[in-house]
């Protein structure tokens, strides 16, 4: 096996994402996410995150940042609040699943 197929089959990176997840596991291990991720490399992530009945769902967007949406979003609306790091979307996430 070459060593161009060894690193093919194991992930080098994370992206913002996938970095979010594994810190919501480390720091809320109760809580349920489930990422809804596109079929094109640069497309939007969809992340849901729910502890008990608190629902958050943001949307990343590789270019402009994350995107909250309030809880009774409708379909075609826009987010209610963009922050532009990883950092920044961890942090409205703890505190809006704070009890």
């Amino acid at each position: 096996m070459s060593y161009g197929s060894i690193i093919q089959k194991q992930r080098i990176f994370m992206n913002e994402i996938e970095w979010l997840v594994e810190q919501l596991k480390k720091r809320l291990p109760e809580a349920q996410t489930h990422v809804d991720a596109p079929e094109r490399p640069k497309g939007n992530h969809w992340l849901d995150v729910r502890q008990g009945q608190k629902l958050i769902t943001v949307e990343w967007r590789p270019e402009q940042g994350f995107g909250f949406y309030a809880a009774d979003a409708g379909y075609g609306e826009g987010p209610a609040e963009i922050v532009s790091s990883k950092e920044e979307a961890l942090e409205k996430i703890m505190i809006s699943l704070q009890p």
